[in-house]
């Protein structure tokens, strides 16, 4: 009996725990992070951080952010390669600007997409080895829709309705009528 309430209790507590997670990703000494922020006019602005989690008997130094804009995105200001001398226990960050600017990804029926932004690679080297290593953040998402004008397509349901369905009907009664009467007038 205790070890089903052991198990329900973690049961329940798991997406507790996971939740703050977040892009958070960490080796043991340092924690690094990737995140974006919408600005506006589909511009986001995209944060890499790196932080020693306590004080360590080694310097974390020499510490390179490698990152990537994907093709649909567009640089606007700022780099994604960044260098920091030494890592400290308080975040350090390299932030830049995107937009995006792939507008031949969407159609009409399909007028949301999600864009993965990868991972970033963050190389860095501890003064008692002196070897270079790296450690990965995690990739972020990024939901975009399609920008439609405000009333463009308010009503284009009505409108597909008018012009396959009513426009073809109403044409045809016009048609058969005139023709009738035509008809009507050479017999007489």
């Amino acid at each position: 009996m205790k070890i089903t309430k052991l198990v329900i209790i973690i049961l329940f507590a798991l997406p507790y725990i996971f939740a703050f997670e977040g892009s958070l990703t960490n080796n043991g000494f340092i924690e690094v992070s990737k995140e974006a922020f919408y600005q506006n006019n589909k511009t986001y602005s995209i944060r890499l951080g790196i932080r020693l989690i306590a004080e360590q008997p080694f310097e974390v130094l020499d510490i390179d952010f490698i990152d990537e804009v994907p093709p649909e995105f567009t640089l606007l200001s700022g780099t994604p390669l960044a260098k920091f001398s030494k890592a400290t226990v308080s975040w350090q960050f390299n932030e830049y600007l995107i937009k995006f600017s792939d507008l031949e990804a969407f159609s009409l029926d399909e007028t949301s997409k999600e864009f993965t932004l990868p991972s970033a690679r963050i190389f860095f080297q501890r003064s008692t080895s002196g070897i270079k290593e790296y450690i990965d953040t995690k990739s972020v998402w990024i939901t975009e829709e399609l920008p439609i004008p405000e009333g463009r397509f308010k009503h284009l349901d009505i409108l597909v309705f008018l012009g396959t369905i009513a426009l073809p009907v109403f044409g045809a009664i016009y048609l058969i009528r005139n023709l009738n009467r035509k008809l009507q007038k050479k017999n007489q």
